[in-house]
C-alpha cells in the first residue's frame, strides 16, 4: 500500500463547472465522458448528467472513506481482509459486509483488492 495521502476535503463540485471537483479552490479532478470515435458517432455520446454525477461521487469520497474506516475498528483494518470466519464483529455486520468495507478502503488507499 502506498504511503501518500489524499487531498484533504472537503471537496466539493464547482459550481461554475459541474464537473470539477476542487478542494480549497484546488482543481481535484475534472469528470468528462468522451464518445467512441468522435463526433461522427453521436449515438454514442453519453449523457453529459452522467459526468456531473461522478463528480457528485467523487466529491464524496473522503467523507465515505472516513465513515468507513470509522465503522471498521482499526484491528479489524491491519487484517487486509485476513480475517476468519469465527470473528466476533463490533458492529451489526455480516462478515461478508465487513470484507466488502476493508477492501473499498484498501481500495481507497492504493492497496490491492
Amino acid at each position: 500500500m502506498r504511503n501518500a495521502t489524499h487531498t484533504p476535503g472537503p471537496w466539493a463540485v464547482s459550481k461554475r463547472a459541474r464537473r470539477r471537483v476542487t478542494a480549497n479552490g484546488v482543481v481535484i479532478c475534472n469528470a468528462v465522458l468522451r464518445n467512441r470515435g468522435g463526433p461522427k458517432h453521436k449515438a454514442d455520446m453519453k449523457d453529459e448528467h452522467e459526468a456531473e454525477a461522478n463528480a457528485d461521487l467523487i466529491a464524496a469520497a473522503p467523507e465515505l472513506l472516513e465513515a468507513l474506516e470509522e465503522l471498521i475498528p482499526a484491528n479489524l483494518c491491519a487484517t487486509n481482509l485476513a480475517l476468519p470466519d469465527d470473528t466476533v464483529l463490533p458492529v451489526d455486520m455480516t462478515l461478508g459486509e465487513i470484507r466488502r468495507a476493508l477492501a473499498a478502503i484498501a481500495k481507497a488507499k492504493g492497496g490491492a483488492l
